[in-house]
């Protein structure tokens, strides 16, 4: 039996709310689900793809599960992607059904969605579970495949590393072409726990808050860009029945637990790692305010032991930044069958370069340092840009900053600090105080401000377009 199945199975007779919000019970959910399997019965073979332009709702979990049952594979687009950008991965994954909110020309309707059918090619023995859009350094999208049994071992390996339970309620946010997202919906769906399913998030930062009292959350995904959004308009929050704040897809500092720590008075912090190619999880850290206090407040904080099934290894880079420093590589039970570019060729990808620089400590927990294609040259030398920013943030602590690469005549580049905010004097003896800790070559030369840094829709810094930024306006 896999995943799915239990999912159906369990829910038959549970007379538990699935959503917070609404009157609305597992048993519910089950013949909403039957509605939708004898709908695909009707007009889809096994293993032809479904594509779905939807945000979160009970429908949108009842047509993933149901699609699941009947062995077909799901694709679920960025709402936010143009009409051009989703025609595009509806011809890529070659999809037989389109699904979607909206009113179509043909206004077939089955509950909650319009839909089309297709023509498409042959039907593709290779493609299983979920294809996920993913947009890589080439900012051209990829489709990760990954199987039932992929996700299986992701979900179970979550659940046993972190001790969710039945009890546990969580909002669910992170959009559901996220691989995160999807791994949200099937990790609480097979607890049996209640959830709540929000489409704004912190776009409504108070009213976000609120949700979390209200429904009494005990787990919340939050990363660091979306708290330090949250504390603009708290200094503190009372949240009697939260125990766990989780935060990934972005490295988070012993500063940056702290403040979360005292904004929520939770229990425990979660930093986890993880891609969408491993499903997406590979590790989790977890701690409390005490353990925090062994690690040096300005550090970046491990990522934890890899979850069972899933192995870690560091392999060295051509030249060494930093002594067992290495790009981390990815094998196991939870990585994806493959990429959607190599659907003709029966081969399962059996390891993953994630790209990311890491080392493993003594005690076997993992640490992500940075990104492979973030280093760059000066002179002969190179450089790794979050090495640096490890070490200016005890310097820093209260400022939003980066490193980037910037043209210099001889060097071909060098570092150069770049600070978010307006304009103000930093120490004098700012670069005095690294000297020490930081080869001449790695001390930033140049300090730029910036009123507001250019993100992507996770949040995360995008330091090319801050570069292109500085080209243009510095003087």
């Amino acid at each position: 039996m896999n995943i799915f199945e239990k999912i159906y199975n369990q829910s038959k007779f549970c007379k538990k709310k699935i959503l917070l919000d609404q009157n609305y019970y597992y048993s519910n959910f089950y013949n909403l689900v039957n509605e939708y399997l004898d709908f695909l019965k009707l007009l889809l073979k096994k293993k032809q793809i479904i594509c779905i332009d939807s945000k979160y709702s009970i429908d949108l979990l009842a047509i993933i599960l149901a699609a699941r049952l009947n062995k077909n594979t799901i694709c679920i687009l960025n709402p936010s992607q143009t009409n051009i950008e989703k025609s595009n991965i509806l011809k890529q994954a070659n999809c037989s059904m389109f699904l979607t909110e909206k009113v179509t020309e043909n206004k077939k309707k089955i509950n909650k969605f319009y839909y089309e059918l297709r023509k498409t090619k042959k039907v593709l023995n290779n493609v299983d579970a979920f294809i996920v859009f993913t947009s890589g350094t080439t900012n051209k999208p990829k489709g990760v495949i990954l199987t039932d049994n992929s996700v299986k071992n992701n979900v179970l390996g979550i659940i046993r590393q972190l001790n969710f339970s039945p009890s546990d309620r969580t909002i669910i946010y992170t959009p559901p072409n996220y691989a995160m997202g999807i791994s949200q919906m099937i990790t609480f769906l097979y607890l049996r726990s209640s959830f709540l399913l929000d489409n704004e998030g912190i776009r409504f930062a108070d009213i976000f808050l609120k949700k979390i009292k209200k429904y009494k959350i005990t787990i919340l995904n939050l990363n660091v860009a979306s708290f330090k959004y949250l504390k603009v308009f708290k200094k503190s929050y009372k949240l009697p029945n939260l125990k766990m704040v989780m935060s990934g897809g972005m490295q988070m500092t012993g500063i940056d637990a702290q403040e979360i720590f005292k904004f929520f008075n939770n229990k425990f912090i979660v930093n986890f790692y993880g891609c969408t190619e491993n499903s997406p999880r590979i590790s989790h850290f977890k701690f409390t305010i005490n353990q925090l206090k062994k690690f040096k407040e300005s550090k970046i904080l491990p990522v934890g032991k890899p979850l069972d099934g899933t192995k870690v290894k560091i392999r060295k880079l051509k030249k060494e930044i930093q002594k067992n420093y290495g790009e981390i590589n990815l094998s196991g039970n939870s990585l994806m069958k493959n990429y959607l570019d190599f659907r003709f060729k029966n081969k399962k990808i059996i390891k993953y370069n994630t790209k990311d620089i890491g080392y493993i400590s003594s005690d076997k927990n993992i640490f992500v340092i940075g990104r492979t294609d973030n280093i760059f040259k000066s002179g002969n030398e190179k450089i790794s840009p979050e090495e640096i920013e490890d070490q200016l943030r005890p310097y820093l602590k209260k400022k939003i900053f980066i490193i980037i690469k910037k043209k210099h005549q001889i060097l071909n580049w060098e570092p150069a600090l770049v600070i978010e905010g307006f304009n103000s004097s930093l120490e004098d003896n700012l670069i005095r105080n690294i000297s020490n800790e930081l080869s001449n070559f790695k001390i930033p030369k140049k300090i730029y401000y910036i009123k507001n840094f250019y993100r992507n829709n996770y949040g995360k810094i995008d330091r090319s377009k801050i570069y292109n930024h500085i080209l243009k306006n510095a003087v």
